[in-house]
């Protein structure tokens, strides 16, 4: 096992007990709340997942990788939404052992090797350009520990030897669905968007595999369907009358302040 160097701040945690790690976070608050990460109200990634997996133009699974403790903000497990991680580290159901197991080891956080027990996240792009992640398996009271390693160490950036799945969006496919759906349902139009596999790219370790998809948006009305490949194609002329559109551009224009 590669050893890296143990931060400051953990190596006092060395031989002190549970209650001794406790005791020092509760008297450190300022850290923590100074530290948004940490008191933000964990989100649901099924949640998340459930609006979004749709419009997956890419899916990326590695064996090992690591990830930016900043960047996770929710989990799988229902237990935990809407606590924040201030929180889970007084309620967390297995901090009585992960809490002993950071202060005997606490080079388990910073080493590059993979976690022993498998570490799984999934990580999706947002409409602003960055990344956030979820815990999608075990991995949620470490994930809660590195942020409080992460709170008192600021150069403590990223958790490594994790498994790791990444998502990539179209968030353009998704606001055209999203915007074809306002414009047909009021007149009696269902629309909806299917998701293909295209191809899939493997290492041959086995160690990393990447999906890519294609999506089509359907729209139909009383056993009439149409189905756009291209989502960007859509003419709102060729399902409504022009006389609806003329009133709806109308309406528009009235509502604007």
């Amino acid at each position: 096992m590669q050893k890296l160097p143990i931060k400051p701040f953990l190596d006092s945690f060395q031989g002190n007990t549970p209650d001794d790690f406790q005791k020092l976070v509760n008297e450190q608050k300022r850290a923590f709340w100074s530290y948004s990460k940490l008191t933000d109200k964990i989100q649901s990634f099924n949640n998340f997942k459930k609006e979004l997996e749709i419009f997956v133009t890419t899916k990326e699974w590695r064996q090992v990788s690591s990830i930016e403790i900043d960047e996770i903000i929710g989990t799988d497990h229902n237990r935990y939404i809407d606590m924040s991680y201030y929180e889970m580290l007084g309620s967390g159901i297995k901090m009585d052992i992960n809490i002993p197991l950071l202060l005997s080891n606490p080079n388990y956080y910073y080493e590059v090797d993979p976690k022993e027990p498998t570490a799984y996240y999934a990580t999706f792009n947002t409409k602003a350009g960055d990344s956030i992640a979820f815990v999608d398996g075990d991995g949620n009271h470490r994930t809660c520990l590195a942020k409080v390693i992460r709170a008192y160490d600021e150069n403590y950036q990223e958790l490594h030897g994790i498994t790791k799945t990444s998502y990539n969006i179209d968030y353009g496919l998704y606001d055209q669905f999203v915007m074809i759906k306002e414009t047909l349902e009021p007149y009696g139009y269902t629309v909806s968007v299917d998701k293909f596999d295209d191809r899939v790219e493997e290492d041959k370790s086995g160690a990393w595999i990447k999906w890519y998809f294609t999506h089509n948006i359907e729209i139909s009305k009383k056993g009439k369907r149409t189905v756009l490949k291209n989502a960007y194609d859509f003419d709102e002329r060729d399902f409504l009358p022009l006389r609806t559109i003329m009133l709806r551009s109308f309406k528009k224009i009235l509502s604007k302040p």
